[in-house]
């Protein structure tokens, strides 16, 4: 099975989970296609939802999928580690505004979160503090500090949405230094 990214865009979130779930299995997906059906999954999954989920539980074969489908567009050289991370991040944001926290390891757990936060960080908090005005830093370092910024920011969101203010230790820093990222 080839997947037509016409006609699963019209397929329900349990639908599509099923359609994307046999393509993985068979390795069926084209390497143009992993881009558009990563973001088509992301769009199912963070927008409304489309029926009540009778338990927390019911999300955690969707977020596995989500996971494997990031991990083969990451294995097939379509997304890098830093954009899968970026993307996992945002995701995590939005469904803890909705969704309860859990221990499972999954994107609704705030020690997952932090892990992935810290792994894919590519400058310290008291390395970014230290920088002062980024206006005067040469491109390659501004970029550097706003991928920090674009993963702290929904890392922030997702943990305090999670846990109020009860933040972990290695992450509170990174409060104090976003705003003067760029």
């Amino acid at each position: 099975m080839n997947p037509d990214l016409q006609q699963l865009s019209c397929l329900d979130r349990d639908a599509l989970r099923a359609a994307l779930s046999r393509a993985l299995a068979e390795h069926a997906i084209r390497p143009t296609d992993w881009r558009a059906l990563v973001e088509l999954y992301t769009a199912k999954l963070a927008g409304p939802p489309e029926q009540p989920r009778a338990e927390v539980g019911d999300v955690g074969d969707e977020l596995a999928l989500y996971e494997r489908l990031l991990d083969a567009s990451e294995q097939a050289g379509i997304l890098s580690a830093l954009e899968c991370a970026t993307r996992r991040l945002n995701l995590a944001s939005i469904l803890l505004t909705r969704l309860p926290a859990r221990h499972d390891g999954s994107l609704l757990d705030p020690d997952h979160i932090v892990e992935l936060l810290l792994g894919a960080l590519p400058v310290s908090p008291e390395a970014a503090a230290s920088i002062g005005d980024w206006r005067r830093l040469d491109r390659a370092e501004i970029l550097r500090l706003r991928t920090a910024k674009n993963l702290v920011k929904p890392a922030l969101a997702a943990l305090h949405a999670a846990q109020g203010d009860a933040l972990d230790e290695r992450v509170k820093p990174w409060e104090v230094v976003l705003p003067s990222l760029p």
